[in-house]
């Protein structure tokens, strides 16, 4: 039987997928390095993007792992050398994933043979969809998701709606915790500082892929193509990149390959954030758009009535209807006194949402496991 102490823990991260710790604002590495300053050492683990097996050591009991994995259908795969490693180590606890994870079920199951709590992190709220997508997630249930609530001690889920689907499928000891927002990247001196165009500037930053509607975000552009003093930055690139670029209106500028480091800048020049996104996990957009001090213009979905659920610095929208957009989006352009409002409130709320502010709760949860398991 395990102690009740909390000194050293793994995180896994349950896909297949390459995750750049320099491209992106991990969530993973953000909770890990307030962990350490709380005296707690992990492991990160995410898929290498090749047949290799490589460390590198952030920090004095902070190490990211990438090992190799053999791929099954989409993201979904097995993490070779995972288990040896679980098994060797013995973790004070392990973390993973979405329950509709390969990888996440077999590290449950393996920490659960060695007497180790298991920690779901769950962000999925909605089953996958689609003819194919819709049987092989059947089949994950039927095959999968007993034994794996089985081997789950607690549950921290990212959202209400999350909590709700893992309610859903019978999982106990389920919590309600929001990720935080790593700011180390943001304190990296960037050389190349950019600056503010003389215009008003809206910002979208994120993957442009038919989820998100990039298309849309051309259609709200070309209606201020009569507004010279507006500009539409788009910051990110996928597999709609190229049909963005050509259809573009002259109000549309797009930057598809940005560093960790260099994002402060867009943020701090820009007047509003966008996302008309048709689902959305949780959103670390919206949390780096609260720290820059930028109002937002968004969908209704889990991540946005979370995190900006009566907030005076968004807007939430339960469609894709470009004039309410764009009246929305007036209003956080040029309506002073809605402007100064906005920026007092999201200078209040700005450390609330780093990960510095948050992860006493995550400990506090990872105790209640350790009590649970012991």
């Amino acid at each position: 039987m395990k102690s009740s102490s909390l000194s050293k823990i793994a995180i896994i991260r349950g896909f297949t997928s390459f995750q750049s710790i320099t491209n992106y604002n991990s969530q993973e590495l953000g909770l890990a390095r307030a962990l350490l300053k709380r005296g707690v050492q992990t492991d990160i683990f995410y898929a290498s993007k090749d047949s290799k097996a490589t460390s590198i050591q952030i920090d004095q009991g902070l190490n990211v792992n990438y090992l190799p994995v053999i791929n099954i259908v989409g993201h979904q795969g097995i993490m070779l050398g995972l288990n040896k490693i679980i098994k060797q180590k013995k973790y004070d606890l392990v973390q993973v994933t979405e329950e509709s994870s390969i990888i996440s079920f077999f590290a449950a199951v393996c920490a659960k043979k060695y007497s180790i709590p298991v920690i779901l992190s769950q962000g999925m709220y909605e089953s996958h969809k689609g003819f194919f997508a819709s049987i092989l997630q059947k089949s994950y249930n039927f095959i999968f998701t007993a034994p794996f609530r089985k081997s789950v001690t607690s549950s921290i889920a990212k959202t209400q709606m999350a909590k709700e689907y893992l309610n859903s499928k019978n999982f106990k000891n389920v919590e309600v915790l929001p990720i935080g927002l790593s700011t180390h990247n943001f304190n990296i001196l960037d050389e190349n500082k950019i600056s503010k165009p003389s215009k008003k500037v809206v910002l979208y930053i994120g993957k442009l892929e038919n989820r998100r509607n990039p298309l849309f975000i051309l259609e709200l552009a070309k209606r201020y193509l009569d507004n010279s003093n507006v500009l539409f930055l788009c910051i990110g690139s996928g597999p709609m990149a190229k049909e963005v670029i050509e259809n573009k209106p002259k109000n549309v500028q797009v930057i598809e390959n940005v560093l960790q480091k260099e994002i402060k800048n867009y943020y701090s020049m820009a007047d509003v954030f966008i996302l008309p996104t048709d689902y959305e996990i949780f959103g670390m957009v919206y949390l780096e758009s609260i720290y820059f001090g930028v109002p937002i213009v968004t969908t209704i979905n889990a991540g946005s009535q979370d995190i900006l659920k009566n907030k005076t610095y968004s807007f939430l929208e339960k469609s894709l209807d470009s004039k309410r957009w764009m009246q929305k989006i007036d209003k956080f352009l040029f309506d002073e006194e809605l402007i100064k409002k906005v920026k007092r409130d999201l200078s209040k709320d700005k450390l609330t949402v780093t990960w510095e502010s948050l992860v006493d709760d995550y400990i506090r949860a990872y105790k209640k496991s350790l009590k649970r398991n012991h």
